[in-house]
């Protein structure tokens, strides 16, 4: 991070660390504005490291509840002398949403089982077991802020209320899903899903 933030700030990439070494020489084309760092995690070690280091936390909600994740990070950051009231905390989860909550879980359960699948076969020792597929059947749908654009809406005011995020973001296109169906969710949640949550979190907190 230190050498990131050194080639977009001055234009320069030397550094003499621990683990790099790199020659100094110039660096192009640099952002026209300072770039905020986020860093993401759920261990207390990475909760801390993103406190010590990073602009903000992007917090996944697929291995703990985000409640429980912002109260750490919020306790290591004012630990590490940050003003934790100021440290973004942007939520990171999976979003569709169809008019009919069936067909959205449908539509997105087999991509999603894949999805988590594959993810720990990435993380498994390799000389272990092969992990189990995951079959639709198996995910636990309450992790997933899928359905009709009032139940999306809903219990992302109530994930707010638990775990109060500054942003929220979620994959645009599913695994499985086409590019139509993906311009739907967007568009659905754009003009009906997004502003209920505003009004509704304004509502909690106002």
């Amino acid at each position: 991070m230190e050498i990131i933030r050194r080639a977009w700030n001055e234009g320069r990439t030397g550094f003499e660390g621990r683990r790099w070494s790199l020659p100094d020489l110039p660096f192009e084309p640099r952002p026209g504005r300072e770039i905020p760092i986020y860093l993401g995690g759920y261990t207390e070690p990475a909760l801390d490291r993103a406190a010590r280091l990073a602009d903000g936390f992007l917090a996944s909600s697929g291995r703990a509840a985000l409640g429980e994740t912002r109260a750490v990070l919020m306790e290591r950051a004012e630990a590490r002398g940050r003003d934790a009231s100021t440290f973004p905390f942007y939520a990171s989860t999976t979003v569709f949403v169809h008019e009919n909550g069936e067909r959205a879980w449908d539509l997105v359960a087999p991509g999603l089982a894949y999805q988590a699948s594959r993810y720990a076969e990435w993380g498994a020792d390799p000389e272990g077991p092969t992990p189990h597929r995951l079959r639709p059947e198996d995910l636990p749908r309450n992790k997933f802020f899928v359905g009709t654009p009032d139940e999306v809406a809903g219990r992302l005011v109530a994930l707010h209320e638990e775990a109060p995020y500054d942003h929220l973001c979620f994959w645009g296109r599913l695994p499985g899903i086409t590019h139509e169906q993906s311009l739907a969710n967007m568009r659905l949640f754009a003009e009906e899903v997004a502003p209920r949550v505003r009004e509704g979190v304004g509502e909690r907190t106002g």
